[in-house]
Order: structure tokens, then sequence, then C-alpha cells
């Protein structure tokens, strides 16, 4: 109907297109995975705008470094105002001196609800994909 509305062309083919997804999905319901995808799409969409909305509303602070030691393990905890967008387990991020492995990340709540958990390495690592990052001196 909107092809025939905005292009003045008749397109018969969307009815039968349609008649072909139903019939394959009442033969082959294992295979028709097509809700589940759009159900995930829908999540991660409105994820991201609940995200957007979140950001938008905080106002602008640093980060917060939590320095801590579990288990003979030294762990650093990054609080942030936004998302690290490159930051995905598991990337290695260098700061000052210090190399760290990111183990995990979660959304909190606060005036910075975004964190994550990185352990400290032994040793310096080399590479093209390290993060460097810099932390601010107030």
């Amino acid at each position: 109907m909107c092809a025939a509305a905005f292009t003045e062309n008749v397109l018969g083919s969307f009815p039968l297109y349609v008649t072909e997804r139903l019939v394959f999905w009442v033969r082959k319901p294992e295979e028709a995975r097509v809700f589940d995808t759009i159900r995930e799409n829908a999540t991660s969409f409105a994820q991201s705008i609940r995200e957007r909305v979140m950001e938008a509303r905080l106002e602008d602070v640093e980060d917060e470094l939590d320095y801590s030691t579990r288990g003979g393990e030294d762990l650093l905890e990054i609080r942030a105002r936004r998302r690290k967008k490159e930051w995905i387990e598991p990337k290695i991020v260098r700061v000052e001196d210090v190399y760290y492995r990111l183990e995990g990340s979660w959304v909190g709540g606060g005036a910075r609800p975004f964190c994550y958990r990185l352990k400290r390495l032994p040793a310096g690592v080399p590479g093209r994909t390290i993060i460097v990052y810099k932390v601010e001196k107030v």
C-alpha cells in the first residue's frame, strides 16, 4: 500500500512474501526465530535509549577510582558517568604505569552509574589494542 501511495505503482509481491513467511513459520517453527531476534533487537534499542536518557540527566563529574585488594589480587574499580564504548572484556587498560585486565562491567545507580572492575597484571603487556586511561588529578 505504501509503494502504491508514494510511487503510484502497485507491487503485489508483499502479500505473497507474508504468506510465504507464515507458511514457513507453521511448517518449521524451530527455524523461524524471527520473533526472538525482534525481541532481542527491541530490548537492545530500549536499553540504549534508557542509557542515553540517564546520561543526559547526570551532571558532569570525573570518574571515581577505587583501589582494593581481595584474595591477594590488586583490583581497581572505576565508576564513570558515561559508558566507555571500547571497554569490552578482556581488554587491557593502562592506568598511569600499571597494566590491568578488564574483568567485568555493569550499570549501577548514582552520579556514576557505569562501573568497571579491573585486575592488576603482574607485568606490562605489549600490544596495539591497549587502552590508555588518563587519571585526572584534582
